[in-house]
């Protein structure tokens, strides 16, 4: 067997065999362009809990308000709201509790490590009412 000095790149040695007809491509991938992956996904899986405050003018007085929103991650669908003065506990608690009435208890909820989100009324109501 002769050896060449061509740079021992394996993708160069590749090319060349193909260009001469020498090596096939293998074309029998899992998952080819013409027929991807099929993608599921669950409505009520995953929610986000967000607060934002929000400052308002109104006849020139300025408000600032609260505004705690629970969303599904599949249909970006606003699920529950509550608009209060601050955000606390037991407005957190009163969000999740609506979408539970609406919809049933969901699978997660991603929040982020605010007081409110971490305060002992919402803890409860995670023991309680979401399956495991």
């Amino acid at each position: 067997m002769e050896y060449f000095n061509c740079g021992g790149s394996r993708c160069l040695i590749t090319d060349i065999l193909i260009a001469n007809g020498r090596y096939k491509e293998n074309t029998n991938k899992k998952y080819p362009v013409y027929r991807p992956r099929i993608k599921k996904f669950y409505p009520n899986a995953q929610l986000v809990l967000d607060g934002k405050k929000k400052d308002i003018e109104v006849l020139g007085e300025k408000f600032s308000l609260n505004m705690e929103t629970l969303k599904d991650i599949h249909s970006d669908a606003i699920t529950a709201c509550k608009i209060s003065d601050e955000e606390d506990g037991s407005v957190v608690k009163a969000v999740i509790n609506e979408h539970i009435e609406k919809h049933g208890p969901p699978l997660s909820i991603l929040y982020d490590n605010s007081s409110a989100n971490l305060s002992s009324e919402v803890s409860v109501i995670g023991h309680l009412k979401f399956p495991r």
